[in-house]
């Protein structure tokens, strides 16, 4: 053996478990943490529950051998009834991963890969259950699905059990994550706050949706001139893009604007997309309402400078990536004042929020933005301060290392 492969050997070994690799937010926290790990000597596995998107995976330039990724193949990467009963084997996959790898140090990214990795080292040998496991919790899971039947208090009761028993440490992305998991599951021992944040250096590459960043691109040129806003994510209900359309509607109706004053972008794809189409139609928004599918997020964040305004109106977030991708361009971003986002914009200094699902304080919020979009609307040195403090990505991964270190 050579003293490259001692070094190798002597350098922590630590097993990312992933739902999946895809074009949403955890994904592109997680990457840009394994990449810093790699860039920090850290010996990085991965093990990918479900969807894997190859091209968003190449644009972050990991240097990752086939050996050391397991990809489990399964059809969603959600806790359910019908995971439970595929459980077993993919239980069974993932520790002879980790055994034939010696991993020491597990991180296992949201509800579903949390229930596998306690099973997983319930029943390792002896020698594996000095295995270090620590949950990573990015959402407000029990608001989003609360524990209001008799099928989920069950699997809330036995994750509770395991959690209590094999949980080394759990780590969220915001203080609301916090309490939603202290609430329903358990209040850890070991557990910390770390904010989500973003590197200096973005990730590039122009392999993915070729289509949707031609039809981004060709938008703006033609809407130069206007006053453009954009809506970023995944289009699902609990994002809250119909109710945006709505509020949209009625500004544009108040305010007396046309197509050439105002734009909306609705960029991302999701199982809602053809409702929010059909709403767009029904209020006769076609000229001033554009659906676009996701861009790689080296031009998203290459193109954010140019729209007036970001607006996030989800019923319930983490930590919502797209907002602080937003603040570090300085754009004026509106917002739903829910947790977890409240952490991160404040009200009339940095951006602006409205009162969750109220058309009216959204349709106020809207107008005043519009009616004073020559002004300046946010404090950039109290923004610049927040993002350098609260929100470094340096210190967020030297937190994130302090955990994996042993070292709270």
């Amino acid at each position: 053996m050579g003293p490259e492969d001692q070094l190798l050997q002597t350098r922590k070994k630590v097993l990312i478990v992933l739902p999946m690799v895809a074009h949403e937010g955890i994904t592109m926290q997680v990457l840009n943490q394994l990449k810093t790990l790699q860039d920090n000597s850290y010996n990085v596995y991965l093990v990918v529950l479900s969807q894997f998107d190859q091209k968003i995976f190449d644009s972050f330039q990991l240097r990752f051998p086939e050996s050391r990724m397991l990809f489990a193949g399964q059809d969603d990467a959600y806790l359910s009834i019908k995971s439970l009963f595929t459980s077993p084997a993919i239980v069974s996959k993932i520790k002879t991963f980790i055994e034939k790898n010696r991993i020491e140090t597990v991180v296992a990214h949201t509800a579903y890969a949390h229930f596998l990795m306690r099973l997983v080292k319930g029943l390792s040998l002896n020698r594996d259950r000095k295995l270090r496991l620590f949950q990573y919790f990015h959402g407000t899971q029990y608001r989003q699905f609360p524990v209001n039947t008799l099928r989920r208090y069950i699997i809330n009761r036995v994750n509770i059990l395991l959690a209590k028993r094999f949980d080394n440490g759990h780590l969220f992305v915001s203080e609301a994550v916090k309490r939603d998991v202290e609430l329903n599951l358990m209040r850890h021992a070991h557990q910390k706050v770390i904010y989500n944040a973003l590197p200096g250096n973005v990730p590039t590459g122009n392999s993915i949706g070729s289509k949707s960043r031609h039809a981004l691109v060709t938008l703006l040129k033609k809407a130069e001139s206007k006053y453009k806003i954009l809506l970023p994510g995944r289009l699902e209900g609990y994002k809250g893009q119909m109710f945006f359309i709505k509020s949209f509607a009625a500004f544009v109706e108040k305010a007396k604007l046309f197509p050439n004053d105002i734009v909306l972008c609705i960029l991302g794809e999701g199982s809602q997309k053809q409702q929010i189409e059909r709403l767009i139609a029904d209020l006769k928004l076609q000229d001033f309402i554009y659906v676009i599918e996701p861009v790689e997020n080296s031009l998203l964040l290459e193109l954010l400078p140019t729209f007036n305004l970001i607006t996030l109106p989800s019923e319930y977030e983490g930590l919502p990536l797209v907002i602080l991708e937003a603040l570090q361009a300085k754009r004026v971003v509106l917002c739903s004042d829910i947790d977890g986002t409240n952490e991160i914009v404040r009200d009339g200094v940095t951006g602006f929020l409205y009162k969750a699902l109220n058309h009216s304080d959204c349709v106020r919020k809207l107008s005043f933005i519009y009616k004073d979009r020559n002004e300046q609307l946010i404090d950039e040195a109290v923004l610049e301060k927040d993002l350098q403090s609260k929100f470094s990505f340096d210190v967020h991964m030297q937190k994130l290392m302090c955990m994996l270190e042993g070292t709270w």
